[in-house]
């Protein structure tokens, strides 16, 4: 059942992240195509009869269905795995190597209804106009994914603020709380009671979000990295991260088994366990204290 649950989770969020990637495609598609008929970078319209309908609808299938399926292959391959230090590097990258290979598709579909000469100048001409209208879509959707993320630990921040003075959580403050954690693109948000937040994992580009509400456990999986969810959550004095892989709820917290060498934690209604570090026990067990009490 839990094996089901997870690929059931997996299937959710791929099919979010291909709904995304089909949206950003058609939008920059979109952008590009308008560009060419507006600005006559090549003269359809002199075509003959209703020809010109023909190649302008190819044109948009062409520009949709590169940057489509490139950025799938991306996010299949080179960018599969998740790392902290280059995420914005990838994001970006996600976005520009499908308008590199755009241009040289573009000018083959040209030259293919002989509308183009084939030659280096007309080859540059076509590839430069692609890069350069399609930077600034591209451009526009990083710095709007990466702003709604911002924008969601700054709210959750305001929200803790009147607390952050006191590493010491009042119980009703906790059971009063909502929590948000964010996609990495912003586009999916996903909120709960404090108080039924478990542990969050890291899965490669994924975090998985344990939850608990009437006994029955939750198990959510976003497109995210562990890093930008603890800066999320990282006003609540309740929330540690114990782990390079993991975030623990420290009221939560059923066993906590070890020694100064590393301590594992294992929580209620689930046999989920993590790892605390060996140079995070000593913060971990303050903080525990201070949240669970003597």
């Amino acid at each position: 059942m839990r094996r089901d649950g997870e690929r059931q989770s997996r299937g959710h969020s791929r099919s979010r992240e291909i709904g995304a990637i089909l949206k950003s495609s058609a939008g920059i598609s979109l952008y590009i195509f308008v560009f060419f008929l507006c600005f006559q970078s090549v003269k359809v319209q002199s075509l003959p009869g209703r020809r010109w309908l023909g190649v302008v609808a190819g044109l948009l299938l062409v520009l949709f269905a590169v940057m489509a399926s490139v950025q799938l292959l991306l996010r299949r391959t080179l960018f599969r795995k998740a790392s902290q230090n280059t995420q914005f590097v990838q994001e970006v990258a996600t976005f520009v190597l499908p308008l590199a290979a755009l241009g040289p598709c573009v000018f083959l579909y040209f030259y293919w209804l002989d509308l183009v000469q084939l030659n280096p100048a007309a080859f540059l001409r076509v590839q430069a106009r692609v890069m350069l209208v399609g930077i600034m879509p591209v451009v526009a959707l990083v710095l709007y994914g990466r702003n709604t993320v911002a924008a969601v630990g700054t709210n959750l921040s305001h929200q803790g603020s009147a607390n952050s003075s006191s590493h010491l959580i009042a119980a009703s403050n906790q059971h009063d709380s909502t929590i948000r954690v964010a996609s990495r693109t912003g586009r999916d948000i996903l909120e709960m009671e404090l108080r039924d937040l478990l542990v969050i994992t890291s899965a490669g580009n994924y975090v998985f979000v344990y939850s608990c509400k009437n006994g029955e456990v939750k198990k959510d999986l976003l497109r995210a990295s562990l890093s930008q969810v603890e800066q999320m959550l990282g006003r609540h004095p309740e929330i540690f991260r114990c782990h390079r892989t993991a975030i623990v709820n420290l009221t939560k917290i059923k066993s906590a088994s070890g020694d100064a060498q590393g301590y594992l934690l294992s929580f209620d209604h689930t046999d989920k366990t993590v790892p605390v570090s060996r140079n995070r026990v000593k913060a971990f067990l303050t903080l525990f204290r201070q949240v669970t009490g003597p």
